[in-house]
């Protein structure tokens, strides 16, 4: 109850009521004996740095369907919203899971233990920032077109083609999870 509103904060719609709702209000709530409205975003710190060790790590597989899984959505979603990300991974966030969210269409898909099956000869480089690398850009040869093989957030295997950005982003997600940041691409081109 004592978290102020992110600066980025898209929950609200033009911003909180003027006075306590009857009803509940998506993501709001007022402060205890107080007209003032408080966010219940689930923000959490994203890790900085290329050389944190859950950055660098390889995360661990997700062998059944997480209990915590809404919970997990909602944390990776509310993060990427105020740092107004298209893309987040769980490592990202201190969990060392093969979790990660990317935004396709304005909506945010969870993938649980994403593999790309396909990757399409054609690649284009483009420059690529980071969350976890504030003000670092390099530019990043990817496939233009992938295909994905996924759990998605009712446990359903899924197989999926994502093409050009959404491409890129699923990538760049798909890397975290493997130790990847986009700093390896500039030292392994030389």
């Amino acid at each position: 109850w004592s978290t102020p509103c992110p600066p980025r904060c898209t929950s609200h719609s033009g911003g909180f009521p003027a006075t306590p709702p009857g009803g509940k209000i998506h993501n709001t709530g007022y402060a205890p004996e107080s007209s003032v409205p408080i966010c219940r975003m689930s923000v959490k710190t994203i890790l900085e740095g290329e050389r944190k060790p859950t950055l660098r790590a390889v995360a661990e597989p997700v062998k059944t369907k997480p209990r915590d899984i809404d919970s997990l959505l909602e944390d990776l979603r509310d993060t990427a919203v105020a740092a107004a990300g298209v893309g987040l991974a769980a490592p990202q966030i201190g969990i060392e899971k093969q979790v990660c969210i990317v935004k396709i269409d304005d909506e945010f898909v969870l993938l649980l233990n994403p593999e790309i099956v396909w990757r399409s000869e054609e690649e284009d480089t483009v420059e690529e920032g980071c969350l976890s690398l504030p003000g670092v850009a390099v530019a990043v040869p990817r496939a233009k077109a992938i295909m994905l093989r996924y759990r998605d957030g009712k446990w359903k295997e899924q197989e999926r083609k994502f093409l050009d950005l959404d491409a890129r982003i699923v990538q760049h997600e798909v890397d975290h999870l493997n130790g990847v940041l986009i700093v390896d691409y500039r030292s392994s081109r030389g």
